[in-house]
């Protein structure tokens, strides 16, 4: 079992995007800065589902998906109750241990998937799954068929779906990644 946790994305500034955040009457964390992540970050959302905006801002691996990838999606976030067991689960979904996850997996319980050409990791957390509705409930973006069936493999309540224009599908509208990524 596994529970969607949050959505991130690389964007250009994220005080910039506190101000399109709040015309949408959303709920804002505070915003912050990890040093040794070289990012700024800010969680929209109190619960489960939240979007986390990730401004990067010195060395590191933020700043080099930047450079590789430009703004937009960089990961999607779940939990489980038990890490190993989930890694099992997903053997023959498509996705790869990032090696990354050598680290991450000993020091925080947390692994990192990817696939090459996929526009997006996945990282999961060993935690306890719990309840609560999820502010984001969509996402579309340019995915292929296979890419959607391997974000479906990871048993989520989080609705994945193609499309050309990309689109996160918030509670009661639907919203443009391209309107907030690059202010």
């Amino acid at each position: 079992m596994t529970q969607f946790d949050h959505i991130a994305f690389l964007v250009n500034s994220v005080e910039n995007c506190v101000h399109f955040f709040k015309k949408l009457d959303l709920e804002l964390g505070e915003v912050e800065s990890f040093p040794e992540e070289g990012t700024k970050e800010l969680y929209i959302g109190s619960s489960f589902g939240k979007i986390l905006l990730l401004e990067a801002i010195s060395k590191g691996p933020y700043k080099d998906a930047l450079k590789k990838r430009g703004c937009g999606l960089h990961h999607v976030a779940y939990n489980t109750p038990n890490l190993e067991k989930f890694l099992e689960s997903i053997e023959n979904s498509g996705w790869h241990l990032h090696p990354r996850s050598l680290k991450t997996i000993k020091n925080s319980k947390t692994a990192w998937l990817c696939r090459a050409g996929t526009p997006a990791l996945v990282e999961v957390h060993e935690r306890n799954v719990g309840t609560g509705s999820n502010l984001v409930s969509g996402l579309a973006l340019d995915f292929s068929g296979k890419e959607v069936t391997m974000f479906k493999s990871l048993d989520s309540n989080l609705d994945v779906s193609s499309s050309q224009s990309g689109k996160i599908k918030l509670d009661s509208q639907s919203v443009e990644i391209a309107h907030f990524i690059n202010l």
